[in-house]
Order: C-alpha cells, then sequence, then structure tokens
C-alpha cells in the first residue's frame, strides 16, 4: 500500500487516544510518551494508525514541542515510523524486530539470574515474593492487560536492579519494546494470560544456587518465547498489524 492509501484507510490516533493523568512534576514530553506509549501497546492506536502532531498536542493540552519529543522516542524504539514530509504512523509488527528485542533480553537474563542465584539477601527475596504474590492476585481477579504486564515486567527489572545494571534494563527496553508491544496483544486480544508459575521457577533457581546457566538460558528463553503461543492466531486475525 503506497503512503497516499495508507493515510486514506488509517485510522486517526488523535481521535481515539486515551489519556492517562500526569504525575505530580512530570515533564511534559514524559507524560506524552508515556500516553502515546499506553494507547500504542493498549491498541487504543492499533499499527497502521495515523499521528498527526498538532491534533495529539490539542488532545493533551500541551504545545507541539513535548508531543514532537515523545515521537521521537517511540520512533528510536520502532514503535512509530515516519515517512519523510507525507505522515507518521504506529508500525506495523515488524518481526525481525521483535526477534532482536527478545535476543537482547535472553542474552542478558540468564547472566542476570546466574549472577543472582544462591546470593539473594532476605531484602532482594522479599522483593521477588511480593512481586509474585500481586501476580497471583491478578490472576485470582482478572486483572486489565496494562497491569498485567507491568507487574510482569517489574519482576525482570528486578533482575538488572539487583545485579546494579539498571543501565541495561533501559537499552533493553527501548530494544524490545516491539517485542512487548507483542505481549500487550495477546493479553488485549484475549490469546494470552497471565503466567504466574514460570516466575515462580525462576524464583526457584535465584534461591537454588546450583544451576547450570546453560539450563537458566533454556528456561528463560522458554518464558520469552511465550509469545509462540498466539502468534500465529494473531497473524491470522489481524494480518493488517503486520509488516
Amino acid at each position: 500500500m503506497g503512503i497516499a492509501q495508507r493515510i486514506e484507510a488509517s485510522i486517526d490516533a488523535a481521535s481515539c487516544m486515551h489519556l492517562l493523568d500526569r504525575e505530580p512534576r512530570e515533564q511534559a514530553a514524559d507524560w506524552c510518551h508515556r500516553v502515546l506509549l499506553h494507547n500504542i501497546q493498549m491498541l487504543y492506536m492499533p499499527p497502521g494508525s495515523i499521528l498527526r502532531e498538532p491534533d495529539l498536542a490539542a488532545r493533551m493540552g500541551v504545545s507541539r514541542t513535548p508531543v514532537h519529543e515523545a515521537v521521537k522516542r517511540l520512533v528510536e524504539a520502532h514503535l512509530v515510523f515516519v515517512a519523510p514530509k507525507r505522515a507518521t504512523f504506529v508500525s506495523l509488527i515488524d518481526m525481525d524486530v521483535h526477534a532482536q528485542g527478545r535476543f537482547a533480553r535472553t542474552a542478558v537474563e540468564p547472566l542476570l539470574i546466574a549472577k543472582l542465584q544462591g546470593r539473594l539477601t532476605p531484602g532482594q527475596r522479599a522483593d521477588y515474593e511480593a512481586n509474585i504474590a500481586r501476580q497471583a492476585e491478578m490472576a485470582r481477579l482478572g486483572a486489565n492487560p496494562r497491569d498485567v504486564v507491568t507487574v510482569d515486567d517489574e519482576f525482570h527489572h528486578l533482575l538488572y536492579t539487583h545485579t546494579g545494571n539498571e543501565l541495561v534494563w533501559e537499552a533493553n527496553r527501548m530494544v524490545s519494546a516491539q517485542f512487548d508491544r507483542v505481549r500487550y496483544m495477546g493479553l488485549v486480544l484475549g490469546y494470552e494470560r497471565l503466567m504466574v508459575g514460570e516466575h515462580d521457577f525462576l524464583l526457584d533457581i535465584l534461591e537454588t544456587g546450583d544451576v547450570p546457566v546453560v539450563d537458566i538460558y533454556d528456561m528463560v528463553d522458554a518464558h520469552l518465547k511465550g509469545y509462540r503461543r498466539f502468534i500465529d492466531r494473531l497473524a491470522a486475525d489481524h494480518p493488517d498489524y503486520f509488516a
């Protein structure tokens, strides 16, 4: 489909945008990024939607500058595509970019677990246990996809925080944004549900302290391949979402 045809066929992102409350002292650009990212992840702005910065700024009640900065960050994360001098769109799913995001996490997280296993402090153990308890409660109550993915991400974030790799976490978040979007789609569209048991198993590894790194790799790899349970159905039901 050409750019002109895509513009004509596209959903207007501003018209279907859901706003989030702005946190105290939150910078305008950070809030705009959080709002746009939320809308892309939750499919309020599905792949192929057109983003017009003046309209987005008007809906959010801010100037165009913070919106432009937020869109730039989303372009860097491969979630938004700019056709020079023509239009800006929510990116279609590129499975090559998706695979690279999964690779980045699969390459790093087994090493973090190997470094931590058998060395958890009581406070660190309590962090993981509290997170898993929240996941179990969400699974019982049927929490919304945004909260489910947030608490899932918090478990993995702890691995980076507890090993002093916060910058690596931030870098991986950027690289894996397309991968994360597909995870959201599985939950939003009802193809997937929260899998608490897999994190229980990862905590068992952290507490045991004698699991070979190759076995840890296999477990993390299988955990991060959960999207394979629904990706074919997603592609069949929504072929227009894919590049």
